[in-house]
């Protein structure tokens, strides 16, 4: 048997791998075929895609060079290191290799999808909303890419800010942030729960004995009610009932293993709070509204969710400008201004307690400013 013969056994061999799911395996026999077939595009490529499933981009993209010179026009592979690039940061690199393959085959939506994103992180505003409009008309879901384009399309030629984001987008979002959530929260200095809760305490003394926790993810403002309570033992033997709502069924699951919630619900929150029962005595919301939009419907329910004198305790980034009250940003994520928080708090019958500005976390090492609100419902 020639070695091309033993090389193109060992790729069948890798495919059955791969089908099977066995993709440690797959790497084995891909390298062991490409030892023998030396730069071999098809062997490259699939090594490649193996090594991106194990979490090994690093060499992936390698690879995916490698085949890049050895079949420069090959959409897949294009494809395929244009979205690895995206992945591990290297944005200009990306949108180089995605111009190219939009430019071979221009009827492929993913492509300008990608290539949007891609723009819209390096700050190519313009460039990236004629993307997004070229995967609208190429039949792209429209929802979302109206969204993706509203978010980049400032001036607001051709496109109107969505009240609320796409229901599926944001639970795949925390779906898929929810392993490293809490670790990626401390890199970015997020400070909201620690911020909130105390801040509730000082304005009135643990325990509230019902408490709501809107878009609970992993749980950080239940665990930081619990700790408190935990120091003011000795005011009170009973501990606070705590209820957490998340869109995201993981961020619900992992919410439910930290033991400190008495009760979780998995729904989407505008829903969620059309059917839940008063009386809460507070009601927090760490960062969650930036994934929300528009709040007269959050405002109108909490009102009507909070006892007289409750609590609402929440935070948001800042929006310098209002005239919706609200804008959605390059981000992916809403600002909201503070008249417009004003405005809504006098219309649901909250006294504002106090509304303090400061930093939400940081992105790309700049400070993201916001308010961290604190009303009492009337």
């Amino acid at each position: 048997m020639t070695a091309f013969d033993q090389a193109r056994h060992l790729f069948q061999e890798g495919l059955d791998f791969v089908h099977s799911g066995q993709l440690n395996d797959a790497a084995r026999v891909f390298r062991q075929a490409l030892s023998l077939a030396p730069a071999r595009p098809s062997l490259l490529f699939n090594l490649a895609v193996v090594l991106l499933g194990l979490g090994q981009q690093d060499e992936a993209i390698e690879l995916l060079e490698q085949a890049v010179v050895q079949t420069p026009d090959d959409i897949d592979v294009l494809e395929r290191l244009g979205v690895a690039c995206a992945e591990s940061g290297r944005l200009l690199r990306s949108a180089e290799i995605l111009q190219k393959a939009t430019d071979l085959e221009p009827a492929r939506v993913a492509l300008w999808t990608c290539r949007g994103s891609v723009l819209r992180e390096l700050g190519r505003y313009e460039t990236a909303a004629d993307c997004f409009r070229r995967a609208i008309d190429l039949g792209a879901d429209p929802d979302l890419h109206r969204f993706y384009l509203a978010s980049v399309d400032a001036v607001g030629a051709g496109s109107r800010v969505p009240a609320h984001p796409p229901l599926d987008y944001v639970k795949g979002l925390f779906d898929a942030y929810s392993d490293d959530f809490e670790s990626h929260l401390i890199a970015l200095g997020y400070q909201a729960p620690d911020i909130l809760v105390k801040e509730a305490v000082s304005l009135c003394a643990l325990p509230y004995r019902r408490c709501l926790d809107l878009g609970c993810g992993t749980g950080l403002i239940g665990k930081r009610i619990r700790e408190l309570e935990s120091q003011y033992a000795s005011l009170s033997a009973d501990p606070s009932r705590l209820e957490g709502v998340d869109v995201s069924a993981r961020m619900v699951d992992l919410a439910a293993q930290s033991g400190v919630y008495d009760q979780l619900y998995q729904a989407d929150l505008l829903a969620w709070l059309d059917t839940a029962q008063p009386a809460y005595d507070a009601v927090f919301a760490a960062d969650v509204f930036i994934y929300v939009g528009a709040l007269e419907e959050v405002f109108s329910a909490v009102s009507m969710l909070l006892q007289a004198g409750g609590l609402f305790a929440f935070s948001v980034e800042a929006s310098a400008t209002d005239e919706a009250g609200f804008q959605l940003m390059p981000s992916l994520r809403y600002a909201h201004s503070r008249p417009y928080l004003e405005r809504l708090a006098l219309r649901n019958g909250m006294d504002i307690v106090q509304i303090r500005e400061g930093v939400v976390r940081f992105d790309q090492n700049r400070p993201v400013d916001g308010f961290f609100v604190f009303l009492r419902r009337i």
